[in-house]
Parts: structure tokens; sequence; C-alpha cells
């Protein structure tokens, strides 16, 4: 007979029992489960890792070690082991939530893909972590030319497919590099979270940037960097490829607690490397807290840039990201982000250059000239600007990169932030295969990708050594 299973990334009806409720009462959920795992042999056990979507915000993610009662097709009753409660788990369905759900816990499951778009958002990481890269990769060549001398070079439509830079064509820059130790930071945050319960992720993305800091030829004066896990040990991010000085002045000055750095420093090097944020909750069935998402966005990006409009981009672009794999309009996720932006102190600039981005957009001014009224991109709020407005007038994914690249200025963090913005919105059908078959470290960033969408089915009591070692989480 068939019975009932679970199976990750699916939703389920949960129905809890138990005196400690008072007589005749239920308690009803609507739960995603993240991992199942056996227990023992023989023992009918297993545990349960699962998204508790009646929960408050941040106490959602639950554990439960159940003892099986009954297993039919269409039901599991279980004990919750170390509780007198008892669970049972069946389909959701439409009247099921409609009689049982509250309007607030529905309207999040019904925000969750379905059916099939479970791969299009798989998709869509991938794209935004490569669409950041390519750019980076065309911008690479260009970087410190003048538009005049690109058009000169390259003839009257600039730049379109990669040039030699540091040694070869499709090679990535410091852009990519920072980009790809956020998100190890990132997931190695979550690995000590569930192997050693410690939230959060200012230590374990400070560190991760210390190890980029020591694949330059660079040491930290105070804090020595763990040299392991999985990235560090790919050789070609060993390799100087026009590092900012301001993240290399700040990552020696790390003083070893994490915290916005002391400089007054706007460049554009911390807002181009936190797309990953964005990726990282958006993994979390999008049920995190935009704040959550704007304040590590602005924490990663700070930890080396400590003028406002040095940060407060960070948290920007990764909420645009994040709405962006919400399926929110570009114009909608700004209007999301900027309500957070506001709230901030220092704001002004960066406001008003993402205004005068969209206005820009409006306004049928030929996008060379808008894009020069926007900067050179060299600081933060300029990049963010001059990637808004490449994404929100692009018609398609290589004509978005091409304007992104060819301007006076910071080319390949222009490239980079709009590759990520619309990777994020168009997935990887779009990205021309002669850029994807030369970028230099693609199944490395395909990789990174990949784990940032799998690692909420991490859990405590996982079998795995070989993810440890990829992401060590002390």
């Amino acid at each position: 007979m068939k019975r009932f299973t679970f199976e990750p990334r699916c939703w389920y009806a949960m129905e809890l029992i138990s005196s400690e409720f008072g007589p005749n009462i239920r308690r009803f959920s609507p739960i995603q489960v993240y991992s199942v795992t056996p227990v023992g042999g023989g023992k009918r056990r297993l545990e349960l890792s699962f998204y508790h979507a009646a929960y408050p915000a941040g106490v959602r993610d639950k554990l439960y070690t159940l003892q099986t009662i009954e297993r039919t097709e269409h039901f599991l009753l279980a004990l919750v082991v170390g509780t007198e409660r008892i669970a049972l788990f069946m389909e959701l369905t439409d009247d099921w939530k409609m009689k049982h759900a509250p309007e607030t816990v529905t309207s999040t499951v019904q925000s969750m893909p379905g059916p099939g778009s479970e791969a299009k958002l798989k998709d869509k990481y991938t794209a935004c972590l490569l669409g950041g890269a390519i750019g980076d990769a065309l911008g690479a060549a260009v970087e410190f030319m003048s538009r005049a001398e690109i058009l000169n070079r390259f003839g009257p439509e600039g730049i379109t497919d990669y040039a030699p830079a540091y040694g070869g064509k499709g090679k990535i820059t410091d852009d990519t590099q920072m980009t790809l130790f956020s998100a190890e930071g990132l997931l190695r945050g979550r690995m000590r979270g569930v192997s050693k319960g410690i939230a959060g992720f200012d230590h374990t993305v400070a560190n991760a940037y210390l190890r980029w800091l020591a694949t330059q030829g660079h040491e930290c004066r105070a804090v020595t960097a763990e040299k392991d896990g999985w990235l560090f040990q790919q050789p070609e991010l060993h390799s100087q490829r026009a590092p900012g000085m301001t993240c290399l002045s700040a990552l020696r000055d790390y003083p070893g607690v994490p915290e916005t750095a002391g400089n007054d420093s706007k460049g554009c090097g911390g807002v181009m490397r936190v797309a990953p944020v964005g990726l990282y909750w958006r993994t979390f069935n999008g049920n995190s807290g935009l704040e959550r998402v704007f304040e590590d966005g602005c924490m990663c990006a700070g930890l080396t840039h400590g003028h406002p409009s040095g940060y407060l981009t960070g948290g920007v672009l990764a909420v645009l990201i994040f709405e962006l794999l919400n399926d929110k309009t570009l114009l909608d996720a700004l209007g999301a982000a900027k309500i957070l932006l506001v709230a901030e102190r220092g704001h002004e600039e960066t406001l008003a250059a993402l205004d005068k981005a969209v206005e820009l957009s409006q306004s049928g001014t030929p996008h060379h000239i808008a894009i020069q009224e926007l900067g050179e991109g060299w600081v933060a709020e300029e990049a963010l600007a001059i990637s808004v407005y490449c994404a929100l007038v692009a018609e398609s994914f290589e004509q978005g990169i091409v304007l992104a690249v060819n301007h006076d200025g910071d080319s390949d963090s222009t490239g980079a932030i709009t590759g990520n913005m619309l990777g994020a919105m168009l997935g990887t059908g779009v990205i021309p295969q002669r850029w994807l078959e030369p970028l230099e470290l693609r199944e490395v960033i395909e990789a990174v990708a990949s784990d940032l969408w799998t690692c909420q089915e991490w859990h405590s009591f996982m079998d795995n050594d070989g993810l440890w070692e990829r992401y060590p989480g002390y």
C-alpha cells in the first residue's frame, strides 16, 4: 500500500494535540518541509526539519523527532518525542487552509512557488551569479578606459565580446572574487547556525573577506584568517585582479570585531559584492523580512566602506535581488528598498541617485548621455544608479550588459551589478553562449549558486562531512 511521505520543499497541513493546550484544543499550521532524516533502525522514527508558518518571524524553523503511531496513504500520526504532543500530518488542501489557517498564514503559503516554478527560481540563482560574473568579465578589459577610447578600440557599438584582460578572455576581477567570498561567509554562517546554534553572519562574512585578502597576498594585522574551506582552494582566486585599495586597507586593519569600517569611503567595492545576500534570504521561502535582507546587505558592504553611501547601497541591492526573485518588477523592488533606505541616516545621496536613474530611464535621453549624467560608477551610489538605469531600459540581457560597460568609469562593477539584477530577473536562458562558455570559474560560480539554493535543507543532524569541509562552521 502506498504510504504518506514527506517531500522536501513541499507544503503539508499539521495539526497538534496536547494536554498543554487545554482540553479538546488543536493547533493548526501549514508547514514546509526542509528535510526528513530516518533515526535508528526499525524504530519508526524520523527527524523532520520544517518551516512553521503559524509561528512568529524569527522562530519558524523547527526540528521535530517523530515516533510514528500510524501511517496511511493519506496521513501520518506521530508522537513528538520529548513532549506530550501528538502531530497529525496530511495533504495541504484549499479546504483545509480556508478552515484552519488565518489569512496571514494562508497568504504566506500562497506566495510560495507552485509546481514547476522551483526549477525556474533555482535557475535565476545561477543566472544572478553568472550574470554578475559575465558583466564583470566583459568590463574588465575596459575598466580604466574612457568611452571615447572604448569606441575607438572596439568600434561604434563598443565592447560586445570578451577582450584580453588578466592573461585571457572571460577573466573575472575582484568584483566576482569578493561576491563568491560573500556567499561563502553566508553559507559558513548557516553551517555554524545548524551545527552550533550560533546565529548571525557578521563574523563569518568578515572572516571570508579575510580569506579573500589572503588570496591577494595580504594579511590582517590583528586576526589570522582560517585558510580552509573549498573556495579558498580554488587556484584561480589566488590572483590579483585590480583589488580595491579601500577593501585591502580596511581588511588589513580589521580589528577582529565586525563593525562598520572606520573610514569614510563610499567606493563601489562594497555594493558590488552583496548580491548573495538577496539570494541567501530568498532561499528561506521568501519569508525573511526585508529589514533583515537590508541590514545584512549593509553589513557586508560596511565591513570595508564606512560612508553611509558606501554601505546603504549594499542594503538596497540586497533587497532588489530578493524582490526580483519574488517576481517583483524592478520599479516595485526599488519602491520596497527605498522605504528602508529613507529611514537611515545619510541616505540622501543614494536616494537622489536612484531617483535620477528612474527619471532618466523614462526620459528618452540617449543611453550614453543618461549614463554620463549618472556619473562614472567609481563611488557606490553612482555604480548602483548606473546599473539600475541599464536594467530598467534594457530590452535584453545582452543589451543591458553592453550598456553597463561602455562608459567612462568603473565598467566591471557596473557590469557586474547590472548582470546580477538582469540574471535574477530573466534566468540563464537569455545569456549568450559566447559569454558563458569562456567564463572563468563558471563551474565554481554555478556550484556556489546551487549551495545558496539548497542550504535551507541543512540541519544539525546531517551525516555529510563533505558539506562541513566545504563550508566549515566555526
